[in-house]
């Protein structure tokens, strides 16, 4: 059997891409295993499969190296819009990828952030107003990591026995697309007017007492206000020193109007959410490039987990012979 593919990477993720408008794969899971070998294979972290969709544009499937079938991917799909754009698949510049539970994705970020506020001491709380529309049409990685980054730091600049709040609320928009806007107020320890103005601009951070002890490149703002400026959204922070932060993002998605209507007529038991099997668990991490424990440390935190960087193998090392036998913590 012939088959047509390209092999594409995003930030480091390598795939095959199979346009399924032109060819059906039988056994996609088995394909999976057998291309994704590096030794015997093509090589790569898994299939993406580009399919028709009655929904969006496309129907995304992605198959991961073990030939078990994943969920969405932000590398990939990235890779997606390039790959269908090249093709002659689509002339559009913006393309919708199937369907996101909104309210399933903020208890999910809800999980993790809540956990990491316990173990400072913090109150955490998830505030949903007006959401009328819970089904769109979007990419779940990419909101997930701009909730988390934003969060994130608000756990790490906000003293124990602070506060932090997500208020998701939507807003009027029209009969095709829902919009929502986004806030995470807290009562840390702010940031000056002049910081205020360089804050999503690469490697810039604010050098305080407050904030000397905290691990960071200054990276995580960059990286989540283009994630907001590639999903054609608005992202802007309030704050002050000594009196807390307050940013705001405003997206908008495409209905998934069939989802909706459906949820409208019966309402049916939710599923259990698989929790990440990371979930809970504490790394001590080795890296002593500052970029890559950043990111190590985001990825990390996103599912759930919480790490530890050591500039090199002696201190980890030295950190991990330190661990009490049975405390449950994890080396990388």
């Amino acid at each position: 059997m012939k088959l047509s593919f390209t092999k594409m990477q995003g930030c480091g993720n390598d795939y095959l891409y199979f346009d399924c408008f032109q060819q059906a794969l039988p056994d996609p899971a088995a394909l999976a295993r057998r291309l994704s070998d590096r030794h015997f294979g093509v090589g790569g972290d898994g299939l993406i499969l580009i399919c028709p969709s009655d929904k969006a544009d496309f129907r995304m499937a992605m198959y991961n190296a073990d030939g078990s079938e994943g969920s969405m991917c932000g590398n990939g799909i990235r890779c997606v819009a390039k790959f269908v754009y090249d093709k002659g698949l689509t002339d559009k510049t913006t393309l919708n990828i199937e369907q996101m539970d909104l309210l399933q994705q903020i208890e999910q970020v809800e999980s993790v952030i809540s956990e990491q506020a316990h173990q400072r001491n913090q109150e955490f709380r998830v505030v949903t107003t007006s959401v009328q529309h819970e089904h769109v049409l979007a990419d779940p990685n990419r909101l997930n990591q701009i909730l988390m980054n934003i969060l994130s730091n608000s756990v790490k600049y906000t003293p124990a026995g602070g506060h932090i709040r997500l208020e998701v609320e939507e807003l009027p928009r029209d009969a095709h697309y829902a919009k929502y806007k986004f806030i995470v107020q807290d009562d840390g320890i702010g940031m000056s007017d002049a910081y205020q103005k360089t804050i999503f601009d690469p490697f810039t951070r604010e050098e305080k007492s407050g904030t000397n002890h905290v691990q960071g490149t200054g990276l995580g703002m960059a990286i989540t206000k283009s994630v907001v400026d590639l999903m054609g959204g608005v992202i802007s922070v309030e704050s002050a020193p000594g009196q807390g932060s307050r940013f705001e993002v405003v997206l908008e998605f495409p209905i998934d109007a069939e989802a909706d209507t459906v949820q409208e007529a019966q309402v049916l038991p939710e599923e259990e959410e698989n929790a990440s099997p990371l979930s809970g668990m504490k790394f001590l991490c080795a890296e002593d490039n500052e970029i890559n424990s950043e990111i190590l440390q985001m990825l990390l935190e996103s599912k759930g987990a919480t790490c530890k960087i050591y500039p090199d193998g002696q201190q980890i090392v030295d950190a991990f012979a330190k661990v009490k036998p049975g405390a449950p913590a994890s080396t990388s």
